[in-house]
């Protein structure tokens, strides 16, 4: 019995306890904050942004500037009016928030520089391309896009150029945010390209080609030599050592020239025409001959060039011989890849050049 009543009068204390614990009352403070959606604030001149505060049930918010020249706010609406640094003073439910806010004025980007402007790719190649935002002291965070005007001859992602298919396209990197800022990047993917060029063959001029300076690309593409003597000085270091190479004797010509080797240019003919071609050359031996070929196909049957009983007695066919009749070859405008073959050599070779009419 005893045990039943005292259990029933320590159930009665704690529920005492309990209610004492929930009661409300002048005597005991509800514990009270104030929340904001933004702790600090980086705006440009012109900016405005909404600030909002809470609990807002029962609650009356008031804002305030301490610096109206650099920021003001009303009923939250915070517009950025100057450069400079203040805060937004927030006061509520006894509680006072402080938002720091930092004001800009804003450089827009006008520009992009990319770090190469035209590029000559072999396919299979791949070219990193870096850029600049311009002016270079923008406070404004830009995304550049990427875009091929071609991706099955060049494709770009993030500026990684890979060469896939002999062409041409254009690579332009632009503002995701305003397209009309772009910079736009020539590509032209190819085997070959000209050393000392352009080659530019046209009626108005004479066009003169050193044979030094045949073509960017290496043996079986620019040439074919069946040696590996670069020659002194080596006119061209853009080859390798140890490579087949045509001999660039003293830096002026092609020497020890191979029956069946060649040299490959590049050239852009501007009239479509019939040209005559002319050879800067020196023969010690008989029965020497050469050959121009056309994006691959023979221009004319070998041309014999005669002997004059010397290797370094160089001289243009049409000078040291008058009344030769020189070949000629129908060029169509636009970009070709000429040949010279050295069908049976007895001879060095310094020059090719063409004439109209």
């Amino acid at each position: 019995m005893m045990k039943r009543v005292l259990n029933k009068v320590i159930s009665l204390i704690i529920i005492a306890i309990m209610a004492f614990a929930c009661a409300e009352g002048p005597d005991r403070d509800i514990e009270q904050d104030l929340y904001v959606n933004y702790l600090s604030l980086s705006l440009f001149v012109g900016d405005e942004v909404t600030v909002t505060a809470s609990p807002t049930t029962g609650t009356t918010f008031g804002w305030e500037s301490e610096n109206t020249s650099v920021a003001t706010v009303s009923g939250g609406a915070v517009r950025a009016i100057g450069e400079g640094e203040t805060n937004i003073i927030v006061t509520g439910n006894g509680v006072t928030r402080t938002i720091p806010v930092v004001v800009t004025v804003k450089i827009p980007v006008t520009g992009i520089s990319v770090s190469k402007t035209a590029l000559d790719m072999k396919p299979g190649e791949n070219v990193v391309l870096t850029t600049k935002l311009l002016p270079t002291n923008t406070n404004v965070k830009s995304t550049i896009v990427w875009k091929s005007s071609n991706p099955s001859i060049a494709r770009v992602i993030e500026g990684s150029i890979d060469a896939l298919s002999v062409g041409s396209c254009v690579i332009t990197a632009s503002l995701a945010e305003n397209p009309s800022i772009k910079t736009d990047v020539a590509i032209v993917v190819d085997y070959t390209f000209p050393f000392n060029g352009p080659h530019v063959i046209s009626k108005a001029a004479v066009c003169t080609i050193q044979a030094r300076d045949f073509d960017y690309g290496g043996q079986g593409f620019a040439y074919y030599d069946t040696s590996t003597s670069r020659g002194t000085p080596d006119y061209r270091p853009d080859i390798p050592a140890g490579s087949n190479i045509p001999m660039v004797e003293g830096g002026t010509h092609i020497g020890y020239v191979g029956s069946g080797e060649w040299l490959l240019f590049t050239v852009e003919v501007t009239d479509e025409a019939d040209y005559r071609v002319d050879w800067d050359i020196t023969a010690a031996g008989d029965n020497g001959t050469i050959q121009l070929k056309v994006d691959g196909d023979a221009a004319f049957s070998p041309f014999v060039v005669p002997n004059n009983g010397s290797w370094g007695s160089f001289a243009w066919i049409s000078e040291r011989y008058p009344g030769t009749t020189l070949p000629t070859v129908h060029l169509t405008a636009g970009k070709h890849k000429l040949t010279v073959l050295f069908v049976a050599a007895t001879y060095n070779f310094r020059g090719i050049r063409f004439s109209y009419p």
